[in-house]
């Protein structure tokens, strides 16, 4: 598994000059104004979330204890950087489920386009039943893996009260293999059912969290979430592709 977690991280820079050199970047137009349109509404109503958060941590503590005032300013400092943190999680999580939503059938076009330029096969092109079929299986997936998502993610924030750097690090990984698994499925689809696909992703783990760890990192920075989509998917494409080979060598 290891080794396919680093050979996932590989492919990135393959798929970025495969991106140049194609001209490719239209492809980059829905994921980018998706992931604005969810960063602008995020943070117009990220003020008053946090203020609320700050609020009502700031008054846990009754006015009649003692250091009130200054426990209370303690709580209240707590609490915004507690909403801050949460708004910013959240962020991430819509970021990877609903643009992933949105941009599913151009990714879908994309990794399709990357396959026809690697192995020469014709592209179908764009097909309006396909379109949809493409919307309903990126739901289907989206769903599918945020739900286990979340179910992990819990557990491990369970465990963050008794060993904090450990938690970080496992729900950073969890985030990781989640999103890769998503991205591959791009490419999965052409080849795979829907269960197909899913044991893909458990017999590839490593691939999965070698694609998602750039993923993941270039969500949580100011600019890479509006390349981090249609570039992971270049990615994974490329990865799933060998590893399809190799399988029916």
């Amino acid at each position: 598994m290891i080794r396919n977690t680093f050979k996932g991280l590989s492919y990135y820079s393959q798929a970025a000059s495969m991106l140049l050199r194609h001209n490719l970047w239209m492809y980059f137009i829905v994921p980018t104004i998706a992931s604005l349109l969810l960063v602008f509404t995020v943070f117009k109503t990220r003020a008053g979330f946090v203020d609320k958060v700050q609020d009502w941590l700031g008054n846990i503590y009754p006015d009649t204890w003692f250091f009130a005032e200054q426990i209370e300013k303690v709580l209240a400092l707590l609490g915004g950087a507690l909403g801050e943190i949460f708004v910013w999680l959240m962020l991430v999580i819509l970021m990877k489920h609903i643009v992933m939503i949105i941009a599913s059938p151009f990714m879908s076009l994309l990794s399709e386009r990357i396959e026809q330029i690697v192995t020469g096969k014709k592209s179908t092109g764009f097909k309006l039943d396909k379109f949809f079929s493409d919307i309903l299986r990126g739901l289907r997936v989206a769903l599918r893996l945020l739900i286990r998502e979340l179910f992990w993610s819990f557990l491990i924030f369970l465990l963050s009260f008794f060993i904090p750097p450990v938690t970080a690090i496992l729900l950073f990984l969890v985030q990781a293999y989640y999103g890769g698994a998503a991205n591959m499925d791009f490419t999965l689809e052409r080849f795979y059912s829907y269960r197909g696909s899913v044991a893909f992703m458990k017999a590839h783990k490593g691939a999965a969290i070698g694609n998602g760890i750039p993923y993941i990192a270039m969500l949580m920075t100011i600019f890479g979430f509006l390349i981090a989509l249609p570039l992971s998917t270049a990615a994974a494409t490329l990865h799933v592709l060998d590893i399809i080979e190799d399988e029916d060598m």
